[in-house]
């Protein structure tokens, strides 16, 4: 997943400088971070080091939220390159007339079963037989977002 360092960082065996505000892809098992231009040069950083950069892969999707059923509310989805997904509420003209807006959650956050890269091609043309579409037209995170059987939503703390 990517992130991007908070603070800048310099390798103490390589004296290589990682700068603040990059972005940087992070290994979740080594708990680090790879050099940009200097490719397997890894720092280790702690989770307050850094934030996961967000790329947002769809708007206007209709998101079932069970706080507030047949609601018609949209969100804005997000991926971390990873495993999450973060649904936020779309409100393109400041429209309050939906029912339910003002109760329905301003941030949901999913949590994706296993990395896109360990789908198999069975569960692959699975999901995006779900959404009418083949292999040849590509497998995406948003194609298991859609289909919904890969994710789970996460608690409300």
């Amino acid at each position: 997943m990517k992130v991007i360092l908070k603070k800048r960082k310099v390798s103490a065996k390589f004296g290589i400088v990682f700068p603040k505000g990059e972005t940087y892809t992070y290994s979740e098992g080594m708990q680090s971070i790879e050099h940009n231009k200097t490719k397997n040069i890894w720092i280790r950083v702690e989770p307050n080091e850094f934030e996961i950069e967000w790329t947002k892969i769809d708007s206007d999707i209709e998101v079932n939220v069970e706080s507030v059923p047949n609601c018609k509310i949209t969100y804005d989805i997000y991926w971390n390159g990873g495993l999450g997904f973060k649904a936020l509420l779309h409100d393109p003209n400041n429209d309050r007339r939906a029912v339910s807006f003002e109760d329905a959650p301003k941030v949901i956050e999913f949590t994706m079963d296993k990395p896109l890269k360990d789908f198999t091609i069975d569960e692959q043309r699975d999901i995006l037989e779900y959404r009418g579409l083949t292999l040849s037209d590509g497998f995406e995170a948003m194609d298991v977002f859609m289909q919904g059987n890969y994710i789970s939503e996460n608690e409300l703390v």
